[in-house]
Order: structure tokens, then C-alpha cells, then sequence
């Protein structure tokens, strides 16, 4: 009888053990499917991050590139087009804290992603931070561009003036010539 009640003690003794050990796994795999859920949410809001920031960079880019600066004299069509550039530099102004936070939840998930899915987190995050970077260097430019025009048709201007300016004096000066009798 003695030997039951010892079997029994161990046999009581291993169950509340192994009920131990499962309740402990059930709660890391619980806490697991959390953290996987989490992470998932946050892949997901990535994604759709990345391709929205890189839907309106390819849109801007477009933009940039077909609207065609042509070479004009007009300081008005100039001025026109400065203008719709100088909108277009605001709205990529308010694009850039929306793409600095894609960035950040990237580099977030890459400092908690497994290995496997490293070379693709960063592949997303440079694509990102490059396209970025060639839109708003392609808006310099051709703000840059712009302005020189500018100021080239308003230098244009000053010459053309200069040049009336002296062409009436010089008119006005043979006028006056021409009424002095010829002596011979």
C-alpha cells in the first residue's frame, strides 16, 4: 500500500508538473500569436506605405518630367510656370514627413525582423529614401532652371531697353544732323 501511495504522490507530483509546463507553453504561444499579429499589422500599414509613397513619387516624377519647360521670352509664362513649380515644392514638402515615417516603421520592423526577411526590409526602406531623394533633386533642378530662365528674360529685357534707348538717342541725333545744311 505504501508503494500506491508513493507511486501516487509522484504520479500527482508530475501531473501538477506537466500542467505547469503546459500552462506555460499555452501562454508563450498565445504571447507569440500576439506579437505575430502585431508584427503582421505592421508589415501590412508598411506595404501599403511604401507603395503610396512610391505611387505619388513616380507621379511627381511624371509631372516633373513632362511638363515641358520650354525656351520663352515671355516673363509671364515663365512667372506661370514658377508658380505651378513653387506649388508643386509644397506638396512635396507636405509628402516628406509621410515619407519619413515610412522609413521609420521600415527601420522599426528590420531592428524585430528574422533574418530571412532582412535583405528584403532593406531593399523596400533604400528604394524609398532613393526615389525620394532623385524627386526632390529632379524639383531642384528644375526650380533651378526656372529661375534662371527668369532672370535671363529679365536681363534680355534690360538689354532690349538699353538698346531702344540708345537707337532713339541715335535717331534723335541724325534727326538733328540732317536738319543742318550741308556745306560743301
Amino acid at each position: 500500500m505504501q508503494t500506491t501511495c508513493d507511486e501516487r504522490a509522484d504520479l500527482l507530483e508530475q501531473l501538477n508538473e506537466l500542467n505547469d509546463l503546459w500552462t506555460r507553453v499555452d501562454m508563450l504561444s498565445k504571447d507569440r500569436t500576439v506579437r505575430l499579429e502585431a508584427a503582421l499589422k505592421l508589415a501590412k500599414e508598411f506595404n501599403v506605405q511604401c507603395k503610396s509613397r512610391l505611387e505619388w513619387l513616380n507621379a511627381a516624377e511624371q509631372q516633373l518630367k513632362h511638363q515641358h519647360h520650354q525656351t520663352t521670352d515671355n516673363e509671364s509664362e515663365i512667372v506661370e510656370s514658377i508658380e505651378m513649380q513653387q506649388n508643386f515644392m509644397r506638396d512635396l514638402k507636405e509628402q516628406e514627413p509621410l515619407v519619413e515615417q515610412c522609413i521609420k516603421l521600415g527601420e522599426e520592423i528590420l531592428e524585430n525582423s528574422i533574418p530571412e526577411a532582412v535583405m528584403n526590409l532593406k531593399h523596400w526602406i533604400a528604394l524609398v529614401q532613393t526615389r525620394w531623394e532623385e524627386v526632390n533633386q529632379l524639383a531642384d533642378q528644375k526650380s533651378k532652371l526656372l529661375n534662371e530662365s527668369l532672370n535671363q528674360c529679365k536681363e534680355n529685357e534690360n538689354i532690349l531697353s538699353e538698346l531702344l534707348a540708345w537707337l532713339q538717342g541715335a535717331e534723335a541725333t541724325l534727326t538733328a544732323l540732317d536738319q543742318k545744311p550741308i556745306v560743301s
